[in-house]
This record gives C-alpha cells, structure tokens and sequence, in this order.
C-alpha cells in the first residue's frame, strides 16, 4: 500500500470528518468566536498529535494530515477549519519494529488517540514542520465565496480538507473540496493552497 487516496478514504472512514507549543516559526492563531469551544485547527490539533506518535517512535514524520465534515456540515466550524483532525505518520522502524504508517486521530482539543498502525515499507514522501504556516482556518478562507454557502444551500452537502506533499507544486499543500449531495443539485467547488505562503495555487 502507498499513501495517497488510500489515506483520504481512511481518514473519512476514522470520522476526521510536536513537542513545542506551536508549530516552528508559525505565529499563533486567532480562534473563531463561534467555534472555539468545540475541535481544534490543524496546527492546534497536530500537537497533541505527534507528542502521542513520537512517544511510540522518536523518529515518527507526518505525511499527511485530513480532516472531513459530513451532513448537516456545522457551517461555523467549517469556516473556521475547526473539525476531527487524522494525522497519517510514517514510522522509519528500528532492528526490532518494522516501518510502518500510523493513524492519529485528534476530534477535542488536546485528545490525540492512536487509530491505527499498518506495515508500510516504502517511505512517503514526508512533510516539514517548518515548511507549514498556513492553518486550515486560513485556507478555508480561500474558497471561492460561492462555494461557502453551499452547505446552506444543499443540505446533503461534504467537505474535506488535506495538507500534503504536492510534488506537481513543488511544496506543502492544503487541498480543499466541498462536495455537493446525492440529489446533485448544486455544482462542487475545491481549491488548492499553498501551505507555506498561503496563496492560490
């Protein structure tokens, strides 16, 4: 297996929906009034995150990160990039554990819990933490405001959000999709960010 798509459809099927107190050279995050007492951003919940991961292995890296809202989508916590967060970690192994890739899920503040670990031996392509600076709150921004008010306007409506690798980019990208419902009767729309310096791609 080899990440990819596989992760995104994993992350769905888990509910998705660092040692420091902030990711390196990222300024903190302003919280949305509306949603701060519910999940935590990205950078919020990756935290939590890797602490657990490298307690099991030292030398853990993420590879990729998603996040997923389903039916009735709460459209607060949405555009505030608030929601269940998966962290996808590739675990290098050592002389008496295999590699492998681990799933970490984080869906309260502070509360990071092992999902799953699965045999994994080619390496994936891995992501820095210094390369991220942008959070998902600042990249849900940049939906194209007559995607934002597709929730309202298509009950059955999804989204979904990954940073990952884009090797066709050359860099850290968030990509995020808001998927219209069954009925179909309103248009999708997505958008791809860069995750470093927070522009369109």
């Amino acid at each position: 297996m080899r990440a990819g798509v596989s992760f995104v459809m994993l992350a769905l099927a888990l509910g998705a929906c660092t040692v420091p107190t902030a990711l390196p050279g990222a300024s903190p995050t302003t919280p949305s009034p509306a949603a701060a007492p519910g999940q935590p951003t990205a950078r919020e919940a990756y935290i939590p995150a890797v602490e657990l991961i490298r307690q099991r292995d030292p030398g853990a890296r993420l590879s990729s990160a998603a996040a997923a809202w389903t039916p009735v989508i709460d459209r607060a916590a949405l555009e505030a990039g608030r929601g269940g967060w998966t962290f996808f970690f590739y675990l290098p192994g050592t002389q008496e554990t295999a590699p492998a890739m681990a799933a970490v899920v984080v869906d309260q503040p502070g509360e990071a819990r092992l999902a799953q670990a699965i045999p994994w031996e080619t390496p994936p392509t891995l992501l820095s933490d210094q390369g991220w600076q942008t959070d998902s709150p600042q990249a849900i921004a940049l939906l194209p405001e007559a995607c934002k008010g597709l929730p309202e306007r298509d009950p059955g409506a999804q989204a979904a959000m990954r940073l990952s690798a884009d090797a066709s980019l050359g860099g850290l990208v968030w990509e995020v999709q808001i998927t219209p419902g069954p009925q179909g009767l309103q248009e999708g729309c997505e958008v791809k960010v860069d995750a470093t310096t927070g522009q369109v791609r």
